[in-house]
């Protein structure tokens, strides 16, 4: 239980940098991001 939260700290952490990535990505190749969202994603 305690290694979940652990990792659940560990991913609110590294969402903003996906974002970015994801955002960088998006800029790079404009509408392609859209088509590959993950949906077990929030």
């Amino acid at each position: 239980m305690i290694y979940l939260r652990a990792l659940s700290n560990d991913l609110e952490t590294l969402k903003p940098m996906v974002e970015m990535v994801l955002a960088a990505v998006e800029n790079l190749q404009p509408g392609t991001i859209h088509t590959i969202q993950h949906p077990d994603w929030p």
